[in-house]
């Protein structure tokens, strides 16, 4: 008995170990382009594996449809805008919503940074639509102004329990052999 209690006591730890390792893991993006402007050679694929075609403009250049991977629950989609400017970015973050297609309504980005020379927009997304729209406040973004590119990237990303499920899983395997 006292050899079962410790075995479940080292896979929970080990358990809760790959949790918060898989928290951290940094995972490829599944769609990438960067936009130039329209006179400056428009889009340029970074990365697309599926071959889908950059965003298409729409609404006189004010929003962006973003097609999107579909991962089952409990993976979640973090998307990315990064604005690059010529001189030091402005005081104030560009403005920007998200609309994913499972979504009522627009949502504002969960996390804002400004950089040296960028501002990057960041959306924690809970689930994985199959389509965003990128709404923008200011027609300069699809004119070229005022920047020197902005990036559009996409990734999904496990819940970390998940991860830790999975090790557990596979230590309890693991162990199950070796008697």
């Amino acid at each position: 008995m006292k050899r079962w209690v410790t075995l479940v006591l080292a896979l929970v730890v080990l358990g809760a170990a790959a949790a918060q390792a898989g928290a951290n893991i940094i995972y490829p993006v599944d769609y990438h382009y960067r936009w130039w402007g329209p006179y400056a050679g428009g889009w340029e694929t970074i990365y697309d594996p599926l071959g889908w075609g950059p965003p298409m403009w729409e609404d006189e250049g004010l929003s962006l449809w973003v097609p999107n991977v579909e991962m089952p629950p409990p993976w979640h989609k973090d998307f990315y805008w990064e604005v690059v400017y010529y001189d030091p970015p402005p005081t104030l973050p560009p403005d920007a919503l998200l609309w994913p297609a499972d979504a009522p309504f627009p949502v504002p980005p969960s996390v804002k940074m400004r950089g040296p020379n960028d501002w990057t927009l960041i959306w924690r997304l809970p689930t994985q639509p199959y389509y965003e729209f990128v709404l923008f406040q200011d027609p300069r973004y699809y004119n070229g102004e005022g920047f020197w590119y902005f990036d559009l990237a996409s990734r999904c990303v496990p819940e970390p329990t998940t991860v830790g499920l999975l090790a557990l899983g596979g230590l309890a395997v693991f162990a199950r052999r070796r008697r």
